[in-house]
């Protein structure tokens, strides 16, 4: 990624040079900064240092950054066809109210598997191919891309595997226009996911990979593979939501309903099997999904598993360990 100054050094035969700001050290709110915001745009949560505030979308400002980058880019090569890419990510990823893009701009979505979390490559992997396609050549088409990798990855399985990603998709989005931004917020997108992530969706889900496994079984063996492997986000993603829904019984009940605390220390005990059995397969990012369950405090009373005093109240005993957290040097790792 280019900084600023570095935005004009195009190579020969270059067409898209990317700016990428540093995100993670958190966001200016000095008056000239905050000057380029929309007071109009919608409220996103900033975060640092322990503090965390309600803000103005930071859109605006960005895209009006980004615009300056792209005429002077124009101006410095005039008769090339060259860009400027960007990211919406965080607190820039609602789209601009006032500013509008220049016609060379080339911005790329940032985002994740909200009911999972990030690195779930079972679940994303369709994500993550199109993005470093797209990372490479921005103007491509997408559909081809997307073509492309369900036919050359997963052969004669390759339509109930486009079926399957563009059912979850659907939801996808629905989640998004559902909750106030893209991250939105916590509690929120979990009522949010119990609704739209229904029996019908997921057994439909089942049915594409269904179809898709016994396809695939007629070819090359890696093809089966692959679909197992798309498989385990579907699992995960049955087992989260049944998760939710028990746990909303659990936590209105104070821990009382003995069969509903029973029921989610069972859900999560699977779960927890689930993530160990693909630890080393690149299929789901354990840790990002099981510290995003316990690190933050309250979540586990909607994710599991229940707490301490949940089942204290249920009459259960506390069980010795929690989660057990992978070391990062995880070897054996196996891709298809």
């Amino acid at each position: 990624m280019a900084s600023g100054h570095q935005i004009s050094q195009l190579l020969d035969g270059e067409r898209v040079r990317s700016y990428w700001y540093g995100q993670g050290a958190g966001e200016c709110v000095c008056a000239t900064c905050e000057s380029w915001d929309a007071p109009d745009a919608p409220k996103v949560s900033l975060s640092w240092k322990g503090r965390q505030e309600e803000h103005v979308a930071l859109t605006d400002r960005f895209v009006k950054s980004w615009n300056i980058l792209a005429r002077g880019l124009r101006e410095r090569f005039p008769g090339r066809e060259v860009y400027v890419g960007a990211w919406a990510y965080g607190p820039e990823r609602t789209p601009p109210v006032r500013e509008v893009l220049e016609k060379n701009l080339v911005i790329g979505f940032v985002s994740s598997f909200p009911l999972l979390g990030q690195k779930q490559r079972a679940a994303e992997g369709v994500e993550y191919y199109l993005i470093a396609q797209l990372a490479w050549d921005p103007l491509q088409d997408a559909s081809a891309v997307l073509e492309d990798y369900y036919r050359r990855g997963f052969g004669s399985a390759a339509e109930d595997i486009k079926k399957y990603f563009e059912l979850m998709e659907q939801v996808h989005y629905a989640i998004l226009e559902r909750t106030r931004t893209a991250i939105g917020r916590f509690i929120e997108r979990n009522k949010v996911f119990e609704e739209l992530y229904t029996p019908e969706v997921l057994s439909q889900a089942e049915g594409f990979l269904r179809d898709a496994a016994e396809k695939a079984a007629g070819g090359p063996e890696v093809y089966g593979k692959r679909v197992a492997f798309i498989q385990v986000g579907l699992d995960l993603t049955k087992l989260q939501v049944e998760i939710l829904r028990v746990m909303d019984e659990v936590r209105e009940s104070g821990g009382k309903a003995t069969a509903a605390v029973k029921r989610a220390v069972e859900l999560c005990d699977r779960r927890e099997k689930l993530l160990q059995e693909n630890l080393n397969g690149f299929a789901v990012g354990y840790t990002q999904l099981i510290q995003a369950n316990t690190s933050r405090g309250g979540r586990d009373d909607y994710q599991g598993p229940p707490s301490a005093a949940f089942l204290k109240a249920a009459g259960l005993k506390q069980k010795g360990v929690g989660p057990q957290r992978p070391s990062r040097r995880a070897k054996g790792r196996k891709s298809f």
